[in-house]
């Protein structure tokens, strides 16, 4: 009796297994340059879409790989599971256990993203250069659809593709999605040469992060095909530190200019920005060696020496001896003549390579609400936290004529008609000045640069503030809101959030420009039918390419306008250019550089 019931469920077992296992038609099995890889069908809310997630693009940078370029992974014999993210590059992730003092810092909402993305973020290990793909159920192998290229940019100090969901995305735009990983902190962007030898041949390569994301690109070159891409149709999003990372590349020495990528979307970042690269890497580094008893100099020994310091004493070290400027960056991109270079004296050069890539820029109409903590936000901002922050701003972007500068923006974002200061308008007003210093100017100007070579060039505002987002006590969209509605969060029903039918709408009209864009570098064509099979042209309105002189840009909101001039009056470079106006003896080579003639 017994045999006979073990029987039985040994026969279940085993049926179970067999429709469990690999081979099954949920599992997808892809054979790449480097050996095979097992991804499945997944399920998000409505939307089904094929994933390989944990795909390694680059060998582990570990023991004498650490602090080295990114090495070709090793080929692999049996077939590789990719179902699960693999972990996220370490990371110095903001404190946010303790709510009081988290709020010290930064706002509510602010506290309640990171607090939604921490688990994700949790599972860490220096072998962790992975990518995920997303593939629309109707693409495969000879498919030839368009490729997009993820670059998170939430800091260059924490984060992760893996906490971006790509699926609504490429089964809306029927194209394929890719996230990756990317070292950080001082694994990323150590940067031990002197200003006087970095770059040269005999200096320790630098930049690593960055050299991490080009490594990613060339898998996509060599094996995207047989997932159903077109590695002749690859367009690059950074967001952020991302952007600002994308916008180095775009100009960089370190890879075949247009051969990696055809397009850039640059969302809320741009490499001139004053958070875009380190503000002291030489000094940082020599602080951070002497405080592991590692020699300062020369280069290769400091490396050689911070090589055999355990992961966790690295990070501790590394975290402790930051800049109190909240604006500047201590491990980011920097000079090294090579990956990244600056433009001030390569102004030709550096336009001519920006005008090989179609683009797409644009900032949110809120950015600086993110630098606010929760009495800030909700409270305003008296005098004193006024003046500090706008000082931490003209210290992070501008190295003469401080007090000037300071003084000439507090007059400029400063309701003098109101006899009476009120907290709320001051946090505004300082928002505002915070809003145009670090990122609409840098955006203009960088906009500007490249539509004077290229005429496929485009310029946005997203202005749509969540009904039920993370963010409540302002107006207009804060920095990283605008993201959910690029990859269509709001197609997903309560997978993400409790996303009205307006904003599904908005997430489709949006999802549809930014693919046009990505299928044809114009974002007003082909229209893609919305879920239920209806043209979008209805909700679009024609998006004029942006240019120098009249500067139209597309406001996003639940109604599309084309508008001009964003900030004209306001906008941070106006009040520098006005500076100079008041002292001849300056004049400007770019929006973060400065020359004075000698009295």
């Amino acid at each position: 009796m017994f045999p006979r019931v073990y029987c039985k469920m040994i026969i279940f077992l085993i049926i179970y297994s067999l429709l469990s296992v690999p081979g099954h038609s949920s599992y997808q099995i892809v054979k790449t340059k480097y050996g095979s890889v097992r991804g499945r069908v997944e399920s998000r809310g409505t939307i089904s879409i094929k994933t390989f997630k944990g795909i390694p693009f680059a060998a582990a940078p570990v023991k004498n790989l650490r602090f080295m370029p990114p090495v070709t992974v090793s080929p692999w014999k049996e077939v590789l599971d990719t179902n699960q993210f693999q972990p996220v590059c370490p990371q110095d992730f903001p404190e946010i256990e303790n709510t009081t003092m988290a709020l010290q810092h930064i706002s509510q909402g602010r506290l309640n993203y990171l607090r939604r993305i921490a688990p994700g973020l949790k599972n860490q290990s220096e072998d962790c250069l992975y990518l995920n793909v997303y593939i629309p159920i109707s693409g495969g192998a000879g498919s030839r659809l368009p490729v997009v290229l993820l670059i998170h940019g939430d800091s260059y100090a924490w984060g992760s593709g893996n906490i971006y969901d790509g699926s609504a995305l490429a089964a809306f735009g029927n194209i394929l999605v890719v996230t990756i990983n990317y070292r950080l902190g001082v694994l990323g962007f150590l940067n031990v040469n002197s200003m006087k030898n970095g770059g040269s041949t005999t200096g320790v390569p630098s930049n690593l992060g960055i050299l991490d994301q080009i490594a990613a690109m060339h898998w996509i070159q060599e094996n995207i095909e047989d997932f159903g891409g077109d590695k002749d149709n690859v367009t690059v999003i950074g967001h952020g530190r991302g952007a600002a990372s994308l916008h180095f590349l775009m100009t960089s020495d370190a890879l075949p200019h247009g051969m990696l990528f055809r397009r850039v979307i640059l969302m809320s970042g741009s490499a001139l920005a004053p958070w875009a690269r380190a503000s002291s890497p030489t000094n940082t580094s020599r602080a951070l060696a002497l405080s592991l008893s590692c020699p300062s100099s020369p280069p290769h020994l400091v490396v050689e020496c911070l090589r055999k310091i355990s992961l966790s004493t690295l990070l501790a070290k590394s975290t402790t001896s930051g800049t109190r400027n909240r604006f500047l960056t201590d491990y980011g991109p920097s000079y090294d003549g090579i990956v990244v270079h600056s433009f001030k004296n390569k102004v030709g050069e550096y336009l001519e390579r920006m005008a090989r890539y179609d683009m797409m820029i644009g900032v949110t109409s809120g950015e600086g609400f993110i630098f606010l903590n929760h009495e800030e936000m909700e409270l305003g901002l008296e005098t004193e936290g006024r003046n500090r922050m706008l000082s931490d701003l003209v210290t992070s972007s501008y190295k003469i004529h401080e007090k000037e500068i300071f003084s000439a923006i507090l007059t400029e974002y400063t309701n003098w008609s109101s006899t009476a200061r009120q907290p709320i308008s001051t946090r505004d007003e300082s928002v505002e000045a915070l809003t145009d210093g670090l990122y609409v100017s840098p955006g203009v100007e960088s906009a500007d640069y490249h539509a004077s070579l290229n005429k496929n060039s485009w310029f946005y505002v997203f202005d749509y503030q969540t009904k039920y987002g993370d963010f409540s006590q302002r107006g207009g969209c804060v920095h990283g809101e605008e993201l959910a509605y690029v990859l269509g969060y709001p197609l997903l029903g309560s997978y993400y959030n409790n996303y009205t039918r307006a904003e599904q709408n908005l997430a489709e009209l949006v999802m549809t420009y930014w693919t046009n864009f990505i299928i044809s570098g114009n974002p007003n064509f082909p229209h893609i039918a919305d879920r239920e099979g209806r043209g979008r042209s209805s909700g679009m309105v024609d998006w004029s390419p942006y240019d120098p002189t009249y500067k139209k840009y597309l406001h996003i909101g639940p109604k599309m306008k084309i508008k001009d001039q964003f900030r004209a009056r306001n906008r941070f470079i106006q009040e520098y250019n006005n500076f100079f106006f008041k002292f001849p003896r300056c004049y400007v080579l770019s929006i973060q550089i400065v020359r004075c003639k000698k009295i």
